[in-house]
């Protein structure tokens, strides 16, 4: 049986990894004024429909904030509009460093900060008083959504999906056939398909955290289950799977294992 696949989890509807961004706009790690530690040192992931922005514990602060605002510039287009969570950690800001974070992020990347994770707090307090939600640790979504019995019958769809074709269900959808990529399939339950998934696949479209996408070789461009969204790694697709693979939601992030 295949190891389990852990997909990459970027930024809704922001398309490339910021890597892949960075290579379209010709830059280079050793052409950046920023040291590629500090660059890498802030992480980044999709998270609740938007972006989580994990600051690192071990990187003084305006080192922090140097790797931050370098690679954000180098893909800027990508992060325009997007609503954005800070996690912290321990780290204690002081509420005019906090101001000058959030009014950066908003005046040069039209970043609208929705959250703010910190074990302290002080600064939980600075954010709440700025009408920003505050959280002591990172928050594991509930499943909610239509309970089984309210699911409606499921679709049953003969053929292949094809490029541009958008396929929708209320309820479980079922493809006797392949999906190919640039097409796009949504249900509000599970999603199975009987051949190759290589498009985009939207599973728990009413918010359904425990929604499945399944598929006897699932190579798909993206992945969405509830909120949360996955994309395949780079560096090409992988060969065709001789098992069955399911993606399903762990701990809050989409992963994808032998089904």
């Amino acid at each position: 049986m295949p190891d389990e696949t852990r997909l990459e989890s970027p930024v809704a509807e922001l398309a490339p990894t910021l890597e892949a961004a960075e290579a379209e706009s010709g830059h280079s790690p050793e052409r950046l004024a920023v040291p590629l530690d500090l660059r890498n040192a802030v992480r980044f992931k999709g998270w609740r429909g938007g972006l989580l922005v994990t600051f690192p514990a071990d990187v003084e602060w305006e080192g922090s904030l140097d790797g931050l605002f370098e690679r954000m510039a180098q893909a800027r287009d990508f992060w325009e509009g997007a609503p954005c969570t800070l996690d912290l950690g321990a780290r204690q800001l002081a509420p005019e460093a906090m101001t000058a974070l959030l009014e950066r992020l908003a005046s040069d990347f039209d970043l609208s900060v929705v959250g703010v994770i910190s074990s302290d707090e002080p600064t939980r307090q600075a954010a709440m008083r700025r009408g920003i939600e505050a959280h002591a640790e990172v928050p594991v979504p509930s499943t909610k959504g239509m309970a089984a019995e309210e699911v409606p019958v499921a679709r049953y769809l003969k053929g292949t999906v094809r490029s541009g074709m958008v396929v929708e269900a209320p309820g479980h959808l079922v493809i006797l056939g392949d999906v190919n990529a640039g097409a796009e399939v949504r249900a509000g339950g599970d999603i199975v398909v009987f051949g190759t998934l290589r498009g985009v696949a939207h599973a728990g479209t009413t918010g359904d955290l425990a929604a499945r996408i399944q598929a006897l070789n699932l190579r798909p461009t993206q992945l969405r289950i509830g909120d949360l969204i996955a994309r395949a790694p780079d560096g090409g697709q992988p060969p065709l799977s001789k098992f069955p693979e399911k993606a399903v939601v762990e701990e809050g992030e989409i992963h994808v294992v032998p089904a």
